[in-house]
């Protein structure tokens, strides 16, 4: 009998545990959207359109490495703009903005933009209040192609100084 009320107990736990931890997590949380193509010119144009997510998948992953800050995973954003309808037709403005950050529990939003001009390549970030859709912040990174990584990794390191939270560890 002992081991049933063991059992019983701990499927309890572990059904309760979690709710109780996600009430008490006050690290604010982060959405990341995919990144709009700005374009690739120049004579080694190159087709950057997977970027869009990648670019996204990557940052989410570079800013996982922070305890301070709680992200929403890319897949519960996709789902909600597909529900609403925003995502295929570009409609996120700061009022979707606001209302997207509600439902995915987002305090900020991270919405991007790339660009490769003749090798050149730039990432800009708007950095958004998901209460009430304004932009709160703006960051940019810059440097050639070839250092791709290493450009979104300085964008991932100032993100925190940015929003003046825990440096990534």
């Amino acid at each position: 009998m002992r081991w049933r009320s063991m059992i019983a107990f701990a499927l309890v736990a572990g059904l309760v545990a979690p709710s109780v931890a996600a009430a008490q997590d006050t690290r604010p949380g982060i959405g990341i959207f995919a990144f709009d193509n700005g374009g690739s010119y120049g004579q080694d144009a190159e087709d950057y359109e997977m970027l869009k997510v990648g670019l996204q998948q990557m940052l989410i992953g570079d800013l996982a490495g922070n305890a301070g800050l709680r992200l929403v995973e890319r897949g519960r954003i996709q789902e909600l703009l597909e529900e609403q309808d925003l995502g295929a037709s570009g409609r996120v403005d700061a009022n979707t903005a606001a209302q997207i950050g509600r439902l995915i529990g987002a305090r900020y939003m991270i919405f991007g933009s790339f660009i490769d001009f003749y090798g050149d390549f730039r990432l800009d970030a708007r950095i958004v209040d998901g209460e009430t859709g304004e932009i709160i912040k703006t960051d940019r990174a810059r440097g050639q192609r070839e250092d791709l990584f290493t450009i979104l990794e300085n964008l991932a390191d100032d993100i925190p100084n940015r929003l003046e939270l825990p440096a990534l560890s």
